[in-house]
């Protein structure tokens, strides 16, 4: 099934990541939520980290898992074999990744583009060309001995924001925890908050089911909410979609502008409700040591609007559509241009029909000379010896035809011309939305690579590829027009046989 991929940016803290043994302890005993200026929390709870952060750990054995409704999941980390210890035994780290039980994990340097929003993360690795659909992946850290270790810094999952065609918006809909949409209920309080996304949070803390805070939606495709993690959180629930499902969000260290639910693939012309609730049933009985409080804190719902081919847009929610880093403000309602009846001009079928009339005229006009031209520059091509490359860039950035790999064992296909969610938080990193796009070579042996292959035999009265390609320019000029857009339409097919997408077609009128 293809779809419009949209990659979300997950950081090691996000509690969608589920840790075994322990999400956050000392390292010899399971995960240790870490900094690159502070090495362990201890007698610094709930403050700020300094650094990148990633989560650490020297048990043997230790993992974590991800479920994600998606086609490609990357993950960023670096291996530790010595920790400077010399005690004259081979030590060796071994990862490996499966997606549901299967191995499939492939690994690659981190200077790959997946991995640069995890600066000090070393190795990439990777499963991407799934089916799209649910799927368990799961992370196993082997360590031959205690001196070993591994840093997880976080990862990219990339979901659907659609099929092919779906129109994306630029920026997500940023819908605070202070919209009126929001229904609360139980005790909820409200504060400052100081992450990019939002300057305000709701908070719980009674550590009960029957506290929850809801909001219904639709228009999108994507749903993520975010919240902060502290030394006073422990479990909650999220209930989507009639699926209630249980994290454990404990970290020592103060968070912001975590991702702490995702869902893609959504209908955007349908309405959802997201509730998240101050409770994981798994734990009815509330956070021990420590971590006492049993605390959640929200701070908004980023949703990715869509519009189907052929649809338009139904949202009814409102909220702020700018880059969440100017603020938490938002707009009460959706306001309308007036009565929606147009005045008098020309109806919108006579306009069209100007346009398609024009254009038609002016393809006639360019065909003969684009195609003069063409043969011109590849014939001067061929007498110098230059190569001559082509392009399509229908539907997306053009890319060099023989792109220069990254230096390692095997490169993932992982490309930003999907837009990117970097919402990740920590210290280091930016917890601003980002969309934009930009090119990137794909080698031809990366998945979804897309190479057609080279057409069949000449179709009758086709000119081949090894005759001469410049024609008398008195045959050009005396051929009637239709016959000048076939012999257009013919080359640029056989020019463009290599690349992704076949060349438009030219109408003869």
């Amino acid at each position: 099934m293809s779809v419009q991929p949209y990659n979300i940016t997950l950081g090691e803290e996000s509690p969608t990541f589920q840790y075994t043994p322990v999400r956050d302890g000392p390292v010899s005993e399971g995960w240790n939520s870490s900094y690159s200026g502070n090495t362990e929390w201890n007698n610094l709870e709930d403050t700020v980290g300094v650094g990148t952060p990633y989560r650490r750990t020297e048990v043997d054995g230790a993992g974590f898992s991800l479920v994600f409704h998606g086609t490609a999941l990357y993950l960023c980390l670096t291996t530790n074999s010595t920790n400077g210890i010399d005690d004259g035994i081979g030590d060796t780290v071994t990862v490996a990744l499966t997606i549901d039980n299967n191995a499939v994990g492939k690994t690659a340097s981190a200077s790959d583009q997946a991995c640069s929003s995890f600066p000090g993360s070393e190795i990439l690795l990777f499963a991407e060309g799934l089916t799209y659909g649910s799927h368990t992946a799961e992370f196993i850290a082997t360590m031959s001995d205690i001196h070993t270790s591994v840093n997880f810094y976080g990862g990219i999952v990339t979901l659907s924001a659609g099929p092919p065609g779906t129109i994306v918006s630029s920026s997500p809909l940023v819908v605070d925890d202070r919209n009126p949409e929001w229904v609360y209920e139980g005790s909820w309080g409200q504060g400052p908050a100081t992450g990019e996304i939002t300057r305000t949070l709701s908070y719980a803390c009674a550590y009960d089911s029957s506290v929850t805070a809801s909001l219904t939606f639709n228009g999108s495709a994507i749903v993520q909410l975010i919240g902060t993690l502290s030394a006073n959180v422990f479990g909650y629930s999220v209930e989507f979609d009639n699926v209630e499902t249980t994290y454990n969000g404990t970290n020592y260290w103060y968070a912001t502008d975590q991702t702490m639910f995702f869902a893609g693939g959504l209908d955007p012309t349908q309405s959802y409700t997201l509730t998240l609730i101050d409770f994981d049933a798994n734990q009815p009985n509330g956070p021990p040591g420590v971590n006492d409080s049993g605390c959640v804190n929200m701070e908004a719902v980023l949703l990715v609007q869509a519009t189907l081919p052929n649809t338009q847009s139904t949202s009814s929610i409102s909220g702020t559509a700018t880059s969440p880093s100017s603020g938490a403000s938002h707009s009460t309602g959706a306001e309308t241009g007036g009565t929606g009846q147009s005045g008098g001009g020309l109806s919108g079928g006579a306009i069209a029909g100007i346009v398609i009339g024009a254009l038609a005229v002016l393809a006639l006009i360019l065909a003969p000379w684009l195609l003069l031209s063409r043969m011109r520059k590849r014939a001067s091509a061929q007498r110098s010896g230059q190569a001559v490359f082509t392009h399509s860039s229908r539907g997306s950035t053009p890319h060099p035809p023989d792109p220069i790999p990254y230096i390692t064992p095997v490169q993932s296909s992982f490309t930003t011309d999907a837009p990117v969610s970097s919402v990740s938080g920590g210290a280091a990193l930016s917890a601003g939305y980002r969309t934009e796009k930009s090119p990137r070579s794909i080698p031809n042996n990366a998945a979804y690579g897309g190479v057609r292959s080279s057409p069949g035999p000449l179709a009758e009265g086709e000119m081949s590829s090894s005759s001469d390609p410049r024609l008398a320019n008195e045959i050009l000029q005396n051929a009637p027009t239709v016959d000048l857009v076939t012999i257009l339409n013919q080359r640029l097919r056989r020019e463009q046989a290599d690349n992704i997408e076949e060349p438009p077609t030219y109408a003869s009128g």
